[in-house]
């Protein structure tokens, strides 16, 4: 069983964006009994391997974190979650499993919307070796390709449907962590929604944020722009609300 435990990486000193704090006031609103620890550089080794010396050297916060949160859980047990993450129910129910994962809106498992497991579990033990094998002439690949090709591996269906069980491993669909819609911005809640990732995105330029932000922006105002078209093709039908289109000459 997981331990109530609630991990979360902050690196490079820098004080806690409002939407860092915002997010964890929802941890312990919803997790209240769980104890919640923060992983920096007063308590991790940054030095451990290659693989960290070099992200932390290059301030790549994101990157070093992918490695990180595998370990604190491989030693310790518990949840790990994104500064990015949003807690809208008890997390309770997921405890029971010996390792959990969600697939992100991209058929990819990515760790960085949240996952847990008991202490000393054999799969993040081996999704540490990539990291801990990585030398400063190999390329940096992001957490969710490596995870879901070890998981595919394993045997990984993509289904959004439906809940993977994989050797001790649960994967679970888009709509239990992934209720945001990394292109467009859009939330879409459930009953099975455990948690929203705001999608920070802290290893992107500055410039590259932006321009997600300016996405999701056109993505609303069009979807806005759409919303009376639904609502007489709802109130007409299909069949009167394309002769309306055709006499008036709408399209």
């Amino acid at each position: 069983m997981i331990p109530k435990i609630i991990h979360y990486c902050w690196f490079g000193r820098n004080p806690l964006p409002k939407t860092a704090e915002k997010c964890i006031r929802s941890w312990k609103k919803y997790c209240s009994d769980y104890e919640i620890i923060r992983w920096d550089e007063s308590n991790f080794d940054v030095n451990c391997n290659e693989y960290c010396r070099e992200m932390y050297e290059q301030e790549k916060w994101a990157f070093l974190t992918d490695y990180v949160r595998l370990r604190v859980v491989y030693e310790n047990g518990g949840i790990y979650l994104d500064t990015d993450v949003e807690v809208i129910k008890p997390l309770d129910d997921l405890l029971h499993n010996s390792a959990y994962m969600g697939l992100e809106t991209t058929d990819k498992v990515n760790t960085g919307l949240g996952f847990g497991a008991e202490r000393n579990h054999w799969f993040i033990g081996e999704n540490m070796i990539y990291y801990e094998k990585w030398r400063s002439s190999d390329s940096v690949e992001t957490c969710p390709i490596i995870t879901t090709r070890l998981l595919e591996s394993k045997g990984l269906i993509y289904n959004h449907l439906n809940v993977n069980h994989l050797n001790g491993v649960t994967v679970y669909p888009t709509e239990y962590f992934c209720a945001k819609n990394s292109h467009t911005g859009e939330v879409c809640i459930t009953k099975k929604t455990y948690t929203i990732h705001h999608f920070d995105a802290s290893w992107q330029t500055e410039s590259e944020r932006t321009k997600t932000l300016n996405r999701w922006h056109d993505y609303k105002i069009e979807r806005q722009r759409k919303i009376p078209k639904r609502i007489i093709r709802k109130v007409l039908g299909n069949d009167n609300t394309e002769l309306l289109k055709r006499i008036f000459r709408i399209k």
